[in-house]
């Protein structure tokens, strides 16, 4: 059937869904040609999309978002966190550890969850995501945002659920999301995704990354993780299996002050595989002592 034929063929049935419609329409054609979806965020997080990073429990994955925030900060973009975990004392401090200052934090809401968030409270969290062109999201973690919404991490329905109406949405309006999830606790037991659900890698629409420590830190001591790719629904990070990226914690005078993220795979930019040098040319976030 041409395209002639389709249309006669409709016999005046409209191509755009009805009004309040849960169905979007798109003319691929209109959107085929744009730019290459690349991750924007350490060359690890896709813009747009909802990514993960999954690991045991004080491994340095909240750490990692600190360093992420203060990245998007300097460069002169937004940050949204929406905390069930911890505290806004603790996010605050770390940030000083890493050198932060006052100015530099005028662009950063700090949401603390408790209790099931409403619909008032999704629509307002997804409109501030779409304010400013440059946005990360940072929900930690998962368990609990489903645990205070009352659902259950091992129900596929749940979890999808969960995306649908909390993350879906933030990323949909253009924001870098990432969530913090948690693993079981038997390492030969876990499959690709955080603990629960295998809905939980389908939901991801960006990279999903297991974070582990192939050097343990403390605060007396230096040390070194990785991430491993679990999912690459764009393409553009590189293999599931592969280490995209290390993570390089240094402690000085007894604190965490620099977290070095390093990445190792090529990437959509037209860059050629990275040479021994590229463990050098990691994005840095230093502190001030």
């Amino acid at each position: 059937m041409t395209s002639v034929e389709r249309v006669e063929a409709l016999d005046g049935v409209s191509l755009e869904p009805p009004p309040g419609s849960a169905f979007a329409a798109f003319d691929l054609a209109d959107v085929a040609d744009g730019p290459a979806v690349t991750p924007g965020l350490w060359d690890l997080f896709y813009s747009g999309a909802v990514n993960c990073i999954s690991g045991e429990p004080g491994l340095g994955k909240s750490w990692i978002c600190v360093a992420a925030a203060l990245e998007v900060l300097r460069r002169g973009g937004s940050v949204i966190v929406v905390d069930f975990e911890d505290s806004p004392r603790t996010w605050a401090q770390r940030l000083r550890a890493l050198g932060a200052d006052a100015a530099e934090l005028v662009n950063l809401l700090y949401i603390r969850g408790a209790g099931a968030p409403t619909e008032a409270d999704l629509s307002w969290l997804a409109r501030l995501a779409g304010v400013a062109p440059d946005t990360l999201v940072v929900i930690d973690s998962m368990a609990e945002a489903m645990a205070a919404a009352g659902l259950d991490e091992n129900l596929a329905g749940d979890v999808t659920s969960w995306h649908q109406r909390v993350a879906r949405p933030v990323a949909d309006a253009g924001a870098t999301v990432v969530v913090v999830d948690h693993v079981t606790k038997d390492a030969h037991a876990r499959g690709r995704w955080a603990r629960g659900s295998g809905a939980k890698l389908a939901a991801v629409t960006g990279a999903a990354f297991s974070f582990d420590i192939a050097e343990p830190f403390s605060r007396d001591r230096s040390g070194l993780g990785q991430f491993a790719i679990s999912k690459d629904r764009r393409g553009a990070v590189g293999a599931v299996g592969e280490t995209a990226a290390n993570v390089r914690f240094d402690v000085a005078g007894g604190s965490l002050v620099r977290v070095e993220v390093i990445p190792l795979t090529p990437h959509a930019h037209g860059e050629p595989p990275p040479g021994p040098s590229r463990l050098h040319q990691g994005v840095l976030v230093e502190g001030r002592l």
